[in-house]
């Protein structure tokens, strides 16, 4: 493993990935909270060089507190 595995591509490209992360395959982080929805960012190991990879956005509908739906 990269002695301090890094965010490549998309939002984050550079940054570096916190400790408590390092065990994970895929990581995900919301981005944009909207009333009806929300948007995350999605990030991949890259097993080769241990870094993470942006694999793209997932948008899901959010649910209304309270209602069950």
């Amino acid at each position: 493993m990269a002695e301090t595995p890094e965010y490549l591509y998309g939002p984050l490209d550079g940054g570096l990935v916190a400790p408590q992360f390092w065990a994970l395959d895929d990581i995900e982080f919301p981005i944009d909270v909207q009333i009806d929805r929300v948007v995350y960012v999605c990030y991949t190991l890259d097993e080769q060089t241990s870094n993470y990879k942006y694999a793209g956005e997932k948008v899901l509908p959010r649910k209304k507190l309270g209602t069950g739906e």
